[in-house]
């Protein structure tokens, strides 16, 4: 890493941890693991999900596969539909330049490992905004308009999601919304197996990662 970088890193996050997460890629470079904060927040009432001139909806299967071919194979998710799992999106001038997905099942986040949460919570993964559109509160405007839908349906389900600790621009984008700490969970895969790591918080809410391997 240049210094540049490093001095802008220290300004924005301070020394302690960007001297943390910089480690942790260091080791990551050698070692298989991960250690991720897990953050949670209230499916109480929350702000309008209009963010002019966006809209912010919920988006089908086949709106979500013609959005995605812009954007690349990396956005390709046809197993979420699969499942069930829930898109809200953001559409300007009907092209997709944002997304959130939901699930309400336990789901897998790489090969032999899953992301286990309780039926009181809803897993909020694959979060994206288009580098032209971001700092618009597009985020936000996606978290309140599957709020505003679940309350509709009378379901009251708080959501749950975790971050990798080195991911210091999306920690820094999570510290905008309110959301509250729950702990961290994390991994070191040896031997072909997984080892995790659950924090006391996230063990009594029930959020684990679960080995599929062992």
């Amino acid at each position: 890493m240049n210094r540049e970088k490093l001095t802008l890193h220290v300004k924005h996050h301070g020394l302690l941890r960007t001297g943390f997460v910089y480690m942790l890629k260091v080791l990551r470079q050698l070692i298989d693991l991960d250690l991720m904060v897990v953050e949670t927040a209230s499916a109480g009432p929350t702000g309008s999900p209009v963010v002019e001139p966006y809209v912010t909806r919920q988006i089908t299967a086949d709106e979500y596969r013609q959005g995605a071919r812009s954007l690349g194979e990396d956005h390709e998710r046809p197993w979420a539909f699969d499942r069930e799992d829930r898109c809200f999106a953001n559409l300007f001038d009907s092209r997709l330049v944002g997304y959130q997905f939901y699930a309400k099942q336990i789901t897998m986040i790489r090969d032999g490992l899953a992301f286990g949460f309780p039926d009181s919570l809803t897993y909020a993964y694959a979060s994206f905004t288009h580098r032209d559109h971001r700092g618009r509160g597009l985020a936000q405007s996606r978290a309140n308009a599957r709020r505003h839908a679940d309350r509709a349906q009378g379901i009251e389900r708080d959501v749950v999601w975790y971050v990798s600790l080195d991911n210091l621009a999306s920690r820094a984008a999570n510290a905008r919304i309110r959301s509250e700490h729950m702990g961290y969970i994390g991994y070191v895969r040896i031997g072909g197996k997984y080892l995790c790591f659950a924090s006391p918080g996230c063990k009594r809410a029930g959020v684990s990662l679960i080995s599929t391997l062992n």
